[in-house]
């Protein structure tokens, strides 16, 4: 992926870490990070919190939230990768949650709907998708358009 090597450039030419927080994709995100030599220098590590009690408990989503907005929302998502900023101390971070599929989905929230976020200190990117396809593709789907939008959050298009 293009997008991954620009980002692990960025990350080295200005010494920044990176974090993420999973739930749909399941530590695929994480992995093709790892798959990257040299990606140890600036990834700090990941939180797969497929369940509501692993985004409270490991990235401090607030239950409140979770039951107002629910997991697959852009709140839980801002809220998952704050969490991830806070747990691991890094410079950015990104999330993902979402419905996978091929069950789950509802009217409000279909399968295919993955919402992202992307944020450093100062700068936050919260955006959803509608991804179509097998669980497999949404999956990889929901990886490729995290790294698409950290490169425009860090602006490295």
């Amino acid at each position: 992926m293009r997008s991954l090597k620009k980002i692990a450039s960025f990350m080295t030419q200005y010494n920044l870490t990176l974090s993420v927080a999973e739930s749909c994709t399941g530590g695929l995100l994480s992995s093709l990070i790892v798959e990257l030599p040299g990606s140890s220098s600036w990834y700090k590590g990941g939180v797969i919190s497929y369940c509501n009690e692993a985004k409270q408990n490991l990235l401090f989503v607030d239950p409140e939230l979770l039951i107002k907005f629910g997991a697959v929302s852009g709140e839980a998502v801002e809220a998952m990768s704050c969490g991830a900023l806070k747990r691991f101390n890094t410079d950015i971070s990104m999330a993902i949650s979402g419905v996978a599929g091929p069950t789950g989905g509802t009217d409000l929230k279909p399968v295919g709907l993955v919402w992202i976020s992307t944020q450093s200190e100062t700068v936050r990117q919260v955006k959803s998708y509608q991804i179509d396809g097998p669980r497999n593709i949404v999956r990889q789907m929901a990886c490729e358009k995290a790294l698409n939008q950290m490169c425009r959050l860090l602006k490295i298009e």
